[in-house]
């Protein structure tokens, strides 16, 4: 099972957001052989993976090549986002409290980084 940090139904979207650096670890790849199918079998129509810490050159490029978009925050533009994703992520809290959290961070900055990136 694959568990999405967002997903919007209208647009059949789901998004991973990694708010450090992404090396490729085995974590990493397990998780992009699990979006693989969703895209291919239309589960989902899109996938994005927001790098807010950046990532290696060679998980985007594999990223890339199964058809899943990368984001980068532009000049650190979210830079408010990026620190609140590593504040709840260093903190001991509850998965539903990480939830809300995020829920909270994809109204507040992510939905116009996604939108813009769909247009």
């Amino acid at each position: 099972m694959r568990r999405i940090d967002c997903y919007v139904e209208e647009n059949k979207l789901a998004v991973e957001v990694k708010s450090a650096y992404v090396d490729g670890r085995q974590r990493h790849l397990t998780q992009l052989r699990k979006d693989t199918p969703l895209l291919a079998q239309g589960e989902v129509s899109t996938v994005i993976w927001i790098l807010l810490g950046d990532g290696s050159q060679k998980l985007k490029s594999l990223l890339m090549g199964a058809g899943i978009e990368v984001a980068l925050p532009a000049d650190r533009r979210l830079q408010h986002v990026y620190d609140m994703f590593r504040m709840i992520t260093l903190a001991d809290s509850s998965e539903a409290e990480l939830l809300a959290a995020v829920d909270s961070l994809f109204a507040a900055g992510l939905r116009s980084l996604i939108v813009k990136h769909l247009s």
